[in-house]
């Protein structure tokens, strides 16, 4: 990434941080606004595949989401959700708690087979999870092993 890139950025930082004390706040409104302000402006750079936009376009889908509009909640969680596995980041924490919100909608939405398979992804996202930990900490340190067993 060039010095321009990484400047251009800092400014979706700041940014991103405001969006975020918003949600914080329960200001969901200004938040899904200030979110969908971001997000054009990152489009218009080209940034719509980076972490950083997943990142607003969470925050602009769960602000959607408490103010239940669900259609757009879903849409905007399922694209920042994707952005992170495209990432390699679908599994982590993030990436889970979304995932969890969307079975959520589902539910919310009386689509009871969607919500059972996005349960299964956790599910497995967890399992797999918990299998590369044991692994890894099999190779380094016996120790830990029963804390996953």
């Amino acid at each position: 990434m060039a010095a321009n890139d990484t400047e251009n950025t800092s400014c979706y930082d700041e940014m991103l941080a405001e969006v975020q004390a918003l949600y914080d706040a329960g200001r969901d409104l200004e938040a899904s606004e200030h979110a969908d302000k971001l997000l054009g402006k990152m489009e218009r750079q080209g940034l719509n595949d980076s972490l950083l936009y997943s990142e607003a376009m969470r925050l602009f889908g769960m602000a959607q989401y408490r103010m239940e509009n669900y259609p757009m909640a879903d849409g905007a969680l399922r694209f920042a959700f994707e952005t992170r596995n495209a990432l390699g980041m679908g599994g982590d924490a993030v990436g889970i708690g979304i995932l969890q919100t969307l079975s959520e909608i589902a539910i919310l939405r009386d689509q009871p087979v969607e919500a059972a398979s996005l349960l299964t992804l956790i599910s497995q996202i967890i399992e797999n999870n918990r299998t590369t930990f044991y692994r890894i900490e099999n190779l380094t340190d016996e120790r830990l092993i029963y804390i996953f067993s």
